[in-house]
């Protein structure tokens, strides 16, 4: 697919085109909500500059050359290259010298300008990007997509469901979600184990009896009856002490739950989804979670993917978050391609929660500044520390590192080792026949001298 934006415009050409390639994230006159994505034939190039003719060509950015970079597949390899561009062209923040070609791997991000470019392995998968991708609960992506039609398929299930992932990935709106697809008409009542206090837990989830215990003043319902009909949340779940899971095992099994300091057992109908950013199967060995609670509780699983392994959605999640605070503030906070970048390559251990307090923070930062640009210096030190730290891009950072001389001596290797083959010589840099022979020229390189 060809793209050009011309006044906030796009104009699209479809074509018949291998998985690998590009999503462009980001440009200043693109919906955040719509990226486009350009798959990169085996053999063919992608270019990006200001002119019409390019792959990508976004003709109202001055930040932007009029032929930027091109972007090179062989094979299974992608490279980039910067063609003299004025304001350069930076792989994962790192900026690539001229004369150089920088391999790329996949989730490596690629600026232009004010643009931001992400290498991506399988391109039907951000085809159109879900229209749902901006729909709350869960917003994002590829990733998110699955998740959402997961709990779509699991939710008007009979069946437990236990959510994982870390911190901040967002497992209470999974759950949200379960029940919001279940049918059910009853409530959606969440509970945090590791909030409840060890000497309550039994009776804030099955209630207790007037007199049961010091300050039991009332018969109390739990919340297993609270959640009759509808759904019950137990987040970190891991956090149940021992003495109480077998009383949730029964609960779940007899579907019937007994308050504190009652004879009688009562039926209850309760949904009931789990979560825990521990593993269960570790705590189970080491002794600290009943191995059968666990098989009961695992009926089905829902991965929440953490934000560093969907870093496409950082665009996404930046502009909702920014739109709530333009609503509250009445102010004008733009996004750029170096902001965007910085908070992309960040690792996020408390993940999308977080990012939105760092956004919040930029905010504040802005302000104080007098700008409503967001950019780099607006970030917490640790976030701006991020440069390079993209995962799997070590090869090319490495190559970025190298100074453009060494170039000559890749071609002298690459020429003896297919004894003079020009054509088998490109192949193995990654670049086309006719760029090999220009490199050559440039460099004295003569393929005769390697021909035996």
């Amino acid at each position: 697919m060809t793209t050009t934006i011309v006044d906030g415009e796009t104009k699209t050409g479809l074509q018949s085109v291998p998985d690998p390639g590009v999503v462009l994230l980001f440009a200043p006159s693109l919906d955040a909500y719509a990226p486009h994505v350009h798959a990169l034939r085996d053999g063919g190039q992608l270019t990006v500059g200001r002119n019409e003719g390019q792959s990508i060509a976004i003709v109202d950015d001055a930040s932007l050359s009029r032929e930027h970079a091109v972007l090179r597949r062989s094979g299974a390899a992608m490279s980039v290259r910067d063609l003299g561009s004025s304001g350069g062209t930076f792989v994962n923040g790192v900026r690539v010298p001229e004369a150089t070609s920088v391999p790329l791997r996949y989730g490596d991000l690629v600026r232009c300008g004010g643009n931001l470019l992400m290498c991506i392995e399988r391109c039907p998968q951000y085809a159109g990007w879900p229209a749902r991708a901006r729909v709350e609960p869960l917003l994002g992506g590829p990733a998110i997509e699955q998740v959402r039609r997961l709990i779509e398929a699991l939710a008007p299930r009979v069946v437990e469901v236990l959510i994982v992932g870390e911190s901040g990935t967002g497992k209470e709106l999974a759950a949200r979600m379960v029940h919001e697809h279940s049918g059910r008409t009853g409530q959606f009542v969440p509970v945090n184990c590791a909030a409840l206090p060890e000497s309550l837990i039994e009776a804030e989830l099955f209630g207790a009896k007037r007199g049961a215990f010091t300050g039991a003043n009332t018969d109390r319902a739990g919340l297993f009856v609270q959640a009759e009909g509808g759904t019950l949340f137990l987040d970190e779940v891991g956090e149940l002490p021992l003495p109480l899971q077998p009383k949730l095992l029964r609960a779940l099994e007899l579907g019937e739950v007994r308050a504190v300091g009652s004879d009688n057992a009562r039926r209850v109908d309760v949904r009931l989804v789990f979560a825990t950013n521990r593993d269960l199967g570790d705590e189970a060995a080491a002794g600290r979670f009943r191995q059968d609670l666990l098989y009961r509780i695992r009926g089905a699983t829902i991965a929440m993917p953490p934000l560093r392994e969907r870093r496409e959605d950082v665009v996404l999640l930046c502009e909702h978050v920014l739109a709530r605070i333009r609503e509250r503030e009445q102010r004008s906070f733009e996004l750029t391609a170096r902001f965007l970048e910085q908070l992309a390559l960040h690792h996020w251990p408390g993940n999308v929660r977080e990012l939105e307090r760092a956004i919040g923070e930029a905010t504040v930062q802005a302000t104080v500044a007098g700008s409503e640009r967001l950019a780099r210096a607006h970030l917490r030190d640790e976030i701006r520390a991020a440069d390079g730290a993209a995962s799997g891009s070590s090869d090319a950072l490495a190559a970025v590192a190298q100074p453009p001389q060494d170039e000559a001596q890749q071609l002298r290797a690459a020429l003896e080792r297919t004894g003079g083959n020009v054509s088998a010589a490109a192949t193995e840099l990654g670049i086309s026949r006719s760029e090999i022979y220009r490199r050559m020229k440039q460099h004295g390189v003569k393929a005769e001298d390697f021909r035996v």
